[in-house]
């Protein structure tokens, strides 16, 4: 393709010709635009959103404001709410300052990666794990026991059976804030 017409592709794109694009030259100028498209504009297994929420918060990292403009304008183009684009920005944040720390305070890196494995095991048994809670062991004279993957679903539970048993149309604040404290995981 010649100049004008990648020129005109361009264009049509962005409704100008950004002048960063006229600074490259001839010999990549075609390459050059094919890969801002594809990489940019194409969908791929990150929807475009999150990818120029990635974007935001590797230029707030890098601290290039050309970048940092550039993905929070596409991110919200792509539907990112200014709260989605500030937890980018610290998220990135936080990564980068605890890179900073790691590094700076030399943490040995082997003892780092096995504590990693060690507590995402440990995370993910936890996920899998049954919820469980006694009718005793919020005071009262019931052996009731009910199991559920989450909490949602064994408070759920727990709410249908103190109806239905102990006829408790609507469980009380302290009441509730007694259950939820007395719901186990089962390992």
């Amino acid at each position: 393709m010649s100049r004008q017409e990648i020129y005109k592709e361009i264009e049509q794109t962005f409704g100008l010709v950004p002048s960063f694009f006229k600074l490259i030259p001839d010999s990549s100028l075609e390459l050059e635009w094919r890969l801002f498209k594809r990489v940019q504009f194409d969908e791929g297994p990150i929807p475009n959103k999150y990818r120029e929420l990635i974007g935001v918060g590797i230029a707030a990292i890098t601290k290039c404001r050309y970048c940092s403009l550039y993905h929070t304008e596409v991110a919200k183009l792509n539907g990112a709410t200014d709260a989605e684009i500030e937890d980018a920005v610290h998220f990135a944040k936080s990564s980068a300052g605890w890179s900073t720390y790691l590094n700076g305070m030399q943490v040995d890196y082997e003892q780092f990666k096995s504590e990693v494995n060690q507590a995402y095991e440990y995370v993910r048994s936890m996920q899998g794990a049954e919820k469980e809670l006694r009718c005793r062991d919020v005071g009262s004279d019931c052996d009731y026991v009910v199991r559920g993957r989450t909490e949602e679903e064994v408070l759920s539970k727990a709410s249908e059976h103190a109806q239905t048993v102990h006829h408790i149309k609507e469980i009380p604040t302290e009441l509730m804030d007694k259950v939820r404290s007395a719901i186990r995981t089962i390992t």
